[in-house]
């Protein structure tokens, strides 16, 4: 099992049986410029800061691959509209020091199955750069009912997390038995 990446809980890995990755990544930088018009000349631009970087990439899901395509969706549809932030790892590295906000998941069904659930799914996705300074203003004590919905969404995390593990362990003993199992 080899780990490429993750995005909050989002992790992205391969295996001799699971894929869960991305491709086409994207990644791109600007400044803000005001733009100061002058009679009979040519406007003077004069630079006011940087805009949030801005990161795209594709994921292919399939259910060959042991991905529920649906189920995912739905996970990063979610992970969208919460507005929640997260680090952006990929290679073991930080992309950079502020997090990452998702904006907007786009889907395409590539195949469905005879019964219509879908087998094949292609989803585009847009990060956006959210500075920490953010992050940390935004920390503030919660409602109890927002205590609440915070501790099941973590218990639902672990349980994910746990069920990636098992099936990242059974993936690494199928590819030291040579796919015996």
């Amino acid at each position: 099992m080899a780990t490429i990446g993750s995005m909050g809980s989002v992790v992205f890995n391969v295996s001799s049986r699971r894929i869960f990755t991305f491709d086409n990544y994207s990644r791109s930088t600007a400044v803000k410029v005001a733009s100061h018009e002058i009679m009979g000349n040519k406007p003077v631009l004069e630079v006011t800061g940087n805009e949030s970087d801005e990161i795209t990439f594709d994921i292919l899901l399939r259910k060959q691959h042991s991905i529920n395509p649906q189920k995912k969706y739905e996970e990063l549809r979610t992970m969208c509209e919460s507005g929640k932030v997260f680090p952006l790892i990929i290679g073991g590295k930080p992309v950079s020091d502020n997090y990452w906000l998702l904006t907007n998941v786009g889907k395409s069904v590539n195949f469905f199955g005879k019964k219509g659930d879908i087998i094949s799914m292609s989803l585009s996705v847009t990060l956006k750069e959210y500075p920490i300074e953010n992050v940390q203003k935004e920390n503030k004590p919660k409602t109890k009912l927002g205590q609440i919905q915070e501790r099941i969404a973590n218990v639902q995390e672990k349980v994910e997390n746990y069920r990636d593990r098992y099936l990242d362990a059974r993936d690494v003993l199928s590819d030291k038995t040579g796919g015996l199992l």
